[in-house]
């Protein structure tokens, strides 16, 4: 029964979570958290302080203890693209290594977003009042926001911002300090670094006034905190009207207020109105009518994958991910001629020489996103272009 158990450790500046689940049937058997904070050092380009870092790795090997006790010997080590932008993430992955020999597997932003989404996607295509209607799942994370376009159920696109509620509380602090109208300021700041969303999907969202829905990936805080301050059970959804009401109330309330009112700790207070206020962006930015919550995580979206390569799973995210590379290399005008034909070649040489390299139907994805994507670093140069593509979609 332990072979099918299977465990992940997802760490991130917001601290540790575990899940340990049966892959046959992906349920869950053990979900733990860990709050550490080490966002106030990565997002002010300080190290994580060694104090920080102990108790990562204290927390860590607890996780470890409850792997054992359960019986599960196959488990894996995640990091979060937040954590490693700290400057000193290599002394954070030698500190984890040499406490629980466990090594960690740094995650890319769009790795997370594309997680994140699985769960909450499979529900969307079997969804019946989505067949008709845009949908915008967004997932708000410590510093970063994705937001990803379902439409009648479908993948179109996704799009990520190194915009979080803590890096928006720092902007704010300054703000309040210099600026007469800083929420003024605050919305046209946020606006600035969401105006690619308006590039990218002109027809969607700037041309189609039909009402559409975002759902908040891993929003349980934020719903609790909508929850308190309606004073009623708020289900999985919420209109429009409500939050901005919500938001709109709350913008010029004391820490003091919101401690009492919404019964969120003083830690969180700072988080509170930069979540409010990037969400409230969101909602207009897409003419959604209602917004609705989902727990879906990253860990989540782990635990599916591992359940597909091992066989337990016949689920196939594949086609989402082609698409996603489609579309990044239409906005970077890649040559399509080009492109394809340097893919058709390079899948039919995988193929074709499969008895000497042994390798499988992961690297042959991570070779066809590589090959639609080998051209992206003209938009910046033509000279060491190869350079450039490195960095524009990693």
């Amino acid at each position: 029964m332990a072979a099918k158990y299977y465990g992940v450790i997802m760490v991130n500046v917001q601290g540790l979570e575990l899940l340990i689940v049966n892959l046959k049937s992906l349920k869950p058997l053990e979900h733990v958290k860990k709050e550490i904070n080490l966002g106030d050092d990565v997002y002010q380009d300080q190290p994580v302080k060694y104090e920080s870092v102990s108790r990562v790795s204290e927390a860590l090997t607890g996780f470890v203890q409850i792997l054992n006790d359960y019986g599960v010997t196959n488990y894996k080590l995640f990091g979060s693209s937040a954590l490693h932008q700290a400057m000193n993430s290599d002394f954070i992955a030698d500190q984890l290594f040499l406490h629980t020999g466990m090594t960690i597997e740094w995650l890319s932003s769009n790795e997370e977003t594309y997680f994140r989404n699985q769960n909450i996607s499979i529900e969307l295509g079997n969804d019946k009042q989505n067949e008709k209607r845009t949908v915008f799942l967004v997932g708000i994370t410590s510093g970063n926001t994705a937001i990803t376009e379902f439409k009648k159920g479908k993948f179109v696109d996704a799009t990520s911002f190194a915009l979080g509620p803590i890096k928006i509380a720092e902007d704010l602090q300054s703000l309040r300090q210099t600026a007469p109208s800083s929420i003024g300021l605050l919305n046209d700041y946020i606006d600035s670094k969401l105006n690619d969303f308006y590039i990218g999907h002109p027809s969607s969202v700037v041309s189609d006034a039909a009402p559409s829905k975002i759902i908040l990936l891993g929003s349980l805080p934020l719903q609790q905190l909508v929850k308190n301050y309606e004073n009623a059970d708020v289900g999985d959804t919420i209109t429009a009207s409500q939050f901005i009401s919500l938001v709109d109330d709350l913008v010029d309330a004391s820490d003091q207020f919101l401690i009492e009112r919404l019964q969120v700790s003083s830690d969180y207070i700072p988080m509170v109105l930069p979540e409010l206020l990037l969400t409230r962006r969101i909602l207009r930015l897409t003419n959604a009518a209602e917004i609705g919550f989902s727990n879906s995580g990253v860990v989540d979206g782990l635990v599916n994958q591992a359940s597909t390569e091992l066989g337990y799973s016949k689920r196939d995210f594949t086609p989402e991910i082609i698409k996603m590379a489609l579309n990044i290399s239409g906005h970077y005008d890649v040559e399509p001629v080009h492109r394809d034909l340097v893919t058709k070649f390079s899948l039919h040489l995988f193929d074709q020489l499969k008895p000497l390299h042994q390798l499988g139907r992961r690297e042959r994805i991570l070779l066809q996103v590589a090959s639609i994507l080998h051209d992206v670093g003209n938009y910046v140069g033509i000279h060491e272009h190869y350079l450039h593509s490195e960095y524009a979609w990693c």
